[in-house]
């Protein structure tokens, strides 16, 4: 067991002896994952296969904040469901003993002495599904193309038009006009195509949102990554994204400025799965009722 398990590690951790004090025991311990994350945010953006199994992590824990995404990746990126000792209890299943926790930063809001409300961020340990027993596999609902089409395309933050007379110049399959505010796709493309290329104009409207003056151009490999992450989340094929190489301009940077730089794709990827995950809830409430009155 390593040092930082020993400062981290969960109810079947061994405890560590030590003499500190219970402030000191938590700075080692943010310490410990913060080099960690550093560590992670490097790694992730080395190679083009470290970067797709980033992003991988990122399609099934879009909810977590980009920091614990990375944490999960630099720890256990095959993670599936992820909770805490007590909440596996909880669910009536027990985490096997001998299991490695996966260490995540939790935030805790506290009073400072001058009465203004501040956050702090404590280690926590979790652990995955595949570390305990009695889980019960969760049936997966798998939705058609065009359904997941019409769920990307609700309440969208552009307008969406086909283009029937494409640009010569543009290779990808959509292109996002700024000035109008509009996500143009190339005609005659498959479903899943269609998909992928709307997934990623949207996230240039996303990111557009925030950003004065914006060129999409500067931005396309964050808005092919987050088309990326939204297809592998709903089973979409993601062979047709080109995720080839990671910008070099990666590895001139420090951990912290390569995090503001994969912000983007998390808020983007965030805000697009919200309103699917919105629409599929409605479709799906619809489909039960319409089930129900067949069956009476």
């Amino acid at each position: 067991m390593s040092e930082f398990e020993d400062i981290v590690g969960g109810k079947n951790a061994e405890k560590p002896e030590s003499n500190k004090s219970y402030g000191e025991i938590q700075r080692e311990r943010r310490q410990k994952c913060y080099d960690l994350l550093d560590d992670a945010t490097k790694k992730a953006v080395g190679t083009p296969d470290d970067f797709k199994s980033f992003l991988s992590v990122e399609s099934r824990f879009e909810k977590y904040s980009l920091n614990n995404g990375l944490l999960i990746y630099g720890q256990r990126p095959e993670a599936a469901k992820l909770k805490d000792y007590d909440s596996w209890e909880k669910d009536g299943c027990q985490v096997k003993k001998g299991s490695k926790g996966v260490y995540i930063l939790e935030p805790q809001t506290y009073k400072s002495k001058e009465g203004d409300e501040r956050v702090a961020y404590n280690v926590k340990s979790v652990f995955d599904v595949s570390d305990v027993e009695g889980a019960k596999p969760e049936r997966k609902v798998v939705y058609d193309i065009d359904i997941l089409i019409r769920a990307l395309v609700s309440n969208a933050p552009a307008n969406i038009a086909t283009n029937h007379e494409y640009p010569a110049n543009v290779e990808d399959n959509s292109y996002y006009d700024v000035a109008k505010n509009t996500v143009f796709v190339r005609a005659g493309l498959t479903h899943s195509n269609i998909f992928l290329a709307v997934a990623e104009g949207l996230a240039h409207a996303e990111i557009a949102s925030g950003v004065d003056d914006y060129r999409p151009n500067e931005h396309a490999f964050t808005a092919r990554s987050a088309a990326y992450v939204i297809a592998k989340k709903y089973g979409v094929d993601t062979k047709p994204v080109n995720i080839g190489s990671v910008p070099l301009k990666y590895s001139d940077m420090d951990a912290k400025d390569i995090r503001a730089e994969l912000s983007e794709i998390h808020k983007s990827v965030e805000s697009i799965s919200d309103r699917m995950t919105e629409y599929l809830l409605v479709f799906s409430e619809q489909n039960k009722k319409r089930d129900g009155k067949g069956a009476r």
